[in-house]
């Protein structure tokens, strides 16, 4: 027996060691659940991921807009099939975490996803960012890098999120005065 079974066996029988504690999966699953228990653990997993990235990208230039919000509210229920009052309630959570915890859930939200969601979902998924960054008039170059990271995240090829990011041309600040825009 090797010093770390030792170690595992002294602290189990202190009754400190055994199971490891479940994964923590950020604060914005736990809200989801605590105030939707009835959609289930897999479900909650999936929309706060879904809605964590929504207003992740959101707020990419420190702030979400009114129509942001609203954006993000309409991709729930449009995409992600929520009633009005739960998408409501969805936007509520993530924007206050997006808010309030900036980046440090990022991880955990790109990582979900990616183990939930199939390429199709990440392709809506990435075309609601662009939506959502958009709904104000303008996709900031501070949210257009942030989705451009988010897509690199859930593994979508580059060249699938410049053809993305190209059917909102219109609204990146970027491209804004140039020529043929």
């Amino acid at each position: 027996m090797g010093y770390h079974d030792d170690m595992f066996h002294l602290l189990k029988a202190l009754g400190i060691g055994g199971d490891a504690p479940p994964a923590h999966k950020g604060e914005i699953h736990d809200r989801i659940h605590a105030e939707l228990p009835r959609l289930g653990e897999e479900r909650t997993e999936y929309l706060a991921a879904f809605a964590g990235l929504l207003a992740r990208a959101a707020f990419g230039d420190m702030e979400i807009s009114a129509e942001e919000d609203r954006a993000m509210q309409a991709c729930l229920r449009d995409t992600v099939g929520l009633d009005d009052s739960d998408a409501e309630l969805v936007a509520h959570i993530a924007r206050n975490a997006a808010e309030a915890l900036g980046g440090v859930e990022d991880y955990l939200l790109t990582r979900a996803f990616n183990e939930r969601a199939q390429r199709e979902e990440k392709e809506l998924l990435l075309d609601c960012l662009y939506r959502v960054a958009a709904a104000d008039g303008t996709v900031s170059v501070a949210e257009d890098e942030e989705i451009k990271q988010i897509g690199a995240a859930l593994l979508i090829p580059h060249s699938r999120v410049m053809e993305v990011r190209g059917r909102h041309r219109d609204a990146l600040e970027i491209l804004r005065g140039m020529p043929g825009t």
